[in-house]
């Protein structure tokens, strides 16, 4: 949810950890240190979190492979396996034609937002880009997995890897908390289409971004580009 990894020195200064030297670490975001590992080659790995949402567990490599949480992880949205196929198991869609409308009968139940957010369905997308994704395949993110056409499972599939890609090139979003093990931000801020522009035009059409929150997390689109139906 909340925190990042950084690599550098600090020192203990009236009782708080701060960085050696003048830089990125210096950032405001960067000084919640909450443990410190002691490197050979005498760097250090810092995790700072302002929210205290992450957790530091110590397990053995081939425990850690058994463990229900780690077995019940949905597969890596890019690696080579994850076909368009292997997406629409995940939705638990079946491999039968869909019915006249283009729309499937049986699958994944829930809001297609959740659905992609759930770690155990796909891993690793989560709330921004799942928000990105949604406006590049123009699906509302309101509508039910169920409900998706051919046509849009396939765009979606598409979107989802190209978010991805231009997330992981450009090092990340860090809108709120998150910086590179440097202590920088990440540059996705400047592809961002819908993720916290409430109220700004869309890219597309020009019509006003919406926000609305369902199952906790706030959803960003466009009701012109996005229609739910």
């Amino acid at each position: 949810m909340t925190g990042h990894l950084l690599v550098g020195n600090w020192k203990l200064d009236n009782g708080k950890w701060k960085p050696v030297k003048k830089g990125p670490l210096d950032e405001k975001i960067n000084l919640f240190i909450h443990v410190l590992f002691f490197l050979d080659d005498r760097q250090m790995i810092a995790l700072s979190d302002l929210r205290k949402f992450a957790k530091i567990e110590l397990w053995k490599t081939e425990d850690l492979l058994r463990s229900k949480e780690f077995k019940d992880l949905g597969p890596e949205p890019l690696e080579k396996g994850f076909t368009f196929k292997k997406f629409k198991e995940c939705l638990k869609i079946p491999s039968s034609s869909p019915d006249p409308l283009g729309h499937y009968g049986a699958g994944k139940k829930g809001k297609i937002k959740q659905v992609l957010m759930d770690p155990n369905v796909i891993a690793g997308i989560g709330n921004i880009y799942s928000n990105e994704a949604l406006w590049w395949a123009k699906i509302n993110p309101q509508k039910g997995a169920l409900k998706l056409t051919e046509k849009e499972l396939k765009s979606l599939y598409r979107s989802i890897k190209k978010v991805l890609v231009a997330g992981i090139k450009l090092g990340g979003e860090s809108f709120s908390d998150y910086r590179n093990v440097e202590g920088r931000k990440g540059n996705f801020d400047d592809e961002r289409k819908v993720y916290q522009r409430e109220g700004q035009k869309c890219f597309r059409c020009k019509t006003p971004i919406q926000r609305l929150k369902f199952g906790g997390r706030s959803a960003f689109f466009c009701p012109h580009c996005q229609n739910p139906y």
